[in-house]
């Protein structure tokens, strides 16, 4: 299930849904949210997902919380590398204040999208 769900097509992912030890320490229904809110993934599917990863040992329940374990610490550290290049190359040139602006008018964007697809589907 894991595996389906990296699979997935991307959505690009606001800096505050990447997922850290803050947003790894939140609660499983928290973080089915973030991810899903992110991805724009069937939330049963993401939960299914949240549920696998102390299974492999990623994840470990802290009380009603999630951590991270040092392999899932590992892991994200991997991706982030792989995946550092490929960011430079996007934001190349691009001044931190024109990222802080699209990052705002994407977030308003996806908010109102949200709040019309929640009043289609009500």
């Amino acid at each position: 299930m894991a595996a389906a769900l990296l699979d997935a097509p991307l959505a690009p992912l606001a800096p505050s849904s990447v997922p850290n030890d803050e947003t790894a320490q939140g609660t499983p229904g928290g973080l089915v949210a973030e991810v899903q809110g992110s991805l724009e993934a069937d939330p049963a599917h993401v939960r299914l997902t949240v549920d696998e990863l102390p299974a492999e040992r990623l994840l470990v329940t802290d009380g009603p919380h999630l951590r991270a374990t040092d392999a899932g610490r590992a892991l994200l550290d991997t991706v982030g590398a792989e995946t550092a290049p490929f960011t430079a190359r996007i934001r190349g040139g691009t001044p931190a204040e024109d990222l802080t602006a699209v990052g705002r008018v994407l977030a308003l964007v996806t908010e109102r999208a949200d709040a019309i697809l929640a009043a289609l589907t009500a």
